[in-house]
């Protein structure tokens, strides 16, 4: 069945965003796509249709209502020439595995390894304590987080089969015929779909002595909806390096400044093209619609997106305030500071890596020197073997 909904300029901006949000409306939707100024979906069969086009409308008109506008903080020097999506693969240097997965080999990998030392040394430049935690998130600790209420739609959770002889020597019908969930028990936990999460609870109900600066590399998992996996660099399954930091609100505010203005002048000595927007969370729920404008009228969270063509970006980096949010919830208090904040920047890496290799190309002796120079002093390191 197909649905065709008028569209109107309003919001031309940010029909991607409102595609994307149609996506998540039903798992009827097979298709979403824009044709002029009117969108087609098409469903399945046996759809709730009646369903599906209240919420489809509903979600029109809020966008239609809302008006939002992302502002650009700064911009750097418009690059004229890129790697398509199709070069990358074929090189070899990225490989996709499905929906949200995609490999990184060779050069590709000193590449990830390159940025995260990168992003590594301004964590520490900043007094940052290292950390490494594991993926799996125990379920209450992500709902005391509000994740579940604000973006329930990414969340991937893990499970176990139930403890029983018969369903093990089942298990391989089970997988064949669709049936498994059917002999797991309910989720304990969760793949963490966010860095910070591991440290506020690593936190919870400490009083620190002073302002505080965590660093971790961290794998993080979303699910992006299985019609939202169509642009190079959405992924399910990546690679994050996470800076948290808690203090009071100047402190705070300050180090997202400084993290801000490293990575711009990173940015620069390599080379690379992008914007620093202030900008929002893509919320789907519609009761959170509403915290789209408090965080662009707060300066909540600014993105750096990294340009892959002349017309297309893909955000790489967030640097976000929390407020009391996580401080209050999980109890952190700091020595002399009555009211605790917190704030955290999150660099996605391969998405670094995708972004550099659409810019710069995938041959090594064309990309900057100061990168290169870099990757040869990691081949070079002592050999004991």
């Amino acid at each position: 069945m197909l649905l065709i909904f008028e569209i109107d300029r309003s919001f031309a901006d940010r029909l991607g965003e409102l595609i994307h949000c149609i996506n998540f409306v039903s798992e009827d939707i097979i298709a979403v796509n824009l044709l002029h100024e009117h969108l087609h979906v098409t469903l399945a069969d046996t759809s709730e249709h009646a369903s599906i086009i209240k919420k489809i409308e509903e979600l029109i008109q809020q966008f239609r209502t809302s008006p939002l506008q992302e502002k650009v903080l700064s911009e750097s020097r418009a690059r004229e020439t890129f790697s398509g999506e199709e070069e990358l693969y074929d090189s070899g240097l990225l490989k996709k595995y499905g929906n949200g997965l995609v490999r990184l080999q060779g050069k590709a990998v000193e590449l990830a390894h390159f940025f995260d030392a990168k992003f590594r040394r301004i964590a520490l430049d900043l007094g940052a304590v290292e950390f490494s935690y594991p993926v799996l998130l125990p379920v209450e600790t992500l709902k005391k987080t509000g994740y579940v209420n604000s973006s329930p739609q990414y969340l991937l959770f893990v499970s176990k089969l139930v403890e029983n002889t018969d369903i093990f020597a089942g298990l391989t019908d089970a997988i064949d015929n669709g049936t498994i969930a059917s002999l797991c028990c309910s989720p304990k936990h969760a793949l963490s779909p966010s860095a910070c999460f591991h440290c506020y609870a690593d936190l919870s109900n400490q009083k620190l002595p002073s302002p505080y600066v965590i660093t971790l590399k961290q794998s993080v998992f979303r699910n992006e909806g299985r019609l939202n996996f169509n642009q190079i660099g959405r992924l399910m399954d990546y690679n994050v390096r996470e800076i948290v930091f808690l203090g009071d609100q100047n402190y705070v505010l300050e180090i997202r400044h400084k993290i801000v203005n490293a990575v711009s002048r990173f940015l620069e000595d390599i080379g690379l093209q992008g914007k620093l927007n202030i900008a929002y969370d893509p919320f789907v729920i519609p009761m959170m619609q509403r915290y789209k404008k408090i965080q662009l009228r707060d300066e909540m969270k600014l993105e750096l997106r990294l340009s892959l063509g002349k017309e297309k970006d893909l955000a790489a980096a967030s640097f976000n305030v929390h407020g009391e949010s996580f401080s209050s919830t999980f109890n952190i208090t700091i020595q002399d500071i009555d009211v605790v904040t917190s704030g955290c920047v999150g660099f996605g890496l391969e998405r670094w890596v995708i972004a550099f290799l659409c810019q710069f190309g995938v041959d090594p002796s064309k990309w900057p020197e100061i990168v290169t120079n870099e990757l040869i002093k990691e081949v070079n390191q002592p050999v004991y073997l």
